[in-house]
């Protein structure tokens, strides 16, 4: 396999070598044009089917030039701003309380083998959880509001930090 790779990274130097000046642009830029032309078809053809053919309704698929107009129109007219600072507060409290939660929790996991042994089953099952599965939950403890947005990006952010954390802390040589 290493060796597959250093023959095509050689046959890639001398087609280099040999090439044109445009062609020798192209190999060198080949992941970066080739990327970026995949994401201009690909919003060509959703353009058009859903825009110019309208082969599906709007109501379910928008066109990237619609969405681009509503985008420009919001922050044009300052619409989208309060609603940005809005989900910025709930995602910031959200993420601060799960690091307060979940650094502390992690390092006690990490430290303490017994209190890993207690707690393991019950972060293993929490994190399997998907997320969604709790949204009636969250919404009939919390109601609708900001706190409900809130418990949702705790659940969100809270295990992988406690679970990174907690395996750093155990790999971590005293």
């Amino acid at each position: 396999m290493a060796d597959q790779t250093a023959q095509e990274e050689v046959l890639l130097d001398v087609k280099v070598a040999e090439a044109s000046s445009l062609y020798k642009f192209y190999l060198n830029q080949e992941k970066k044009i080739l990327g970026v032309t995949s994401v201009v078809i690909f919003l060509a053809i959703w353009e058009l089917v859903g825009n110019t053919l309208q082969l599906i309704n709007p109501m379910f698929m928008s066109a990237p030039s619609l969405v681009w107009k509503a985008a420009v129109g919001l922050f044009a007219s300052g619409e989208i701003y309060n609603d940005l600072y809005v989900s910025g507060v709930e995602f910031v409290w959200g993420y601060f309380l799960s690091v307060i939660f979940a650094v502390p929790f992690g390092i006690a996991c990490g430290w303490y083998k017994r209190v890993a042994y207690i707690f393991d089953p019950f972060i293993n099952a929490m994190n399997a959880t998907p997320r969604v599965a709790l949204l009636p939950l969250v919404i009939i403890w919390l109601g609708i509001g900001i706190l409900s947005k809130v418990g949702i990006i705790f659940l969100g952010a809270v295990f992988p930090i406690l679970i990174n954390t907690r395996d750093g802390v155990k790999t971590t040589p005293y």
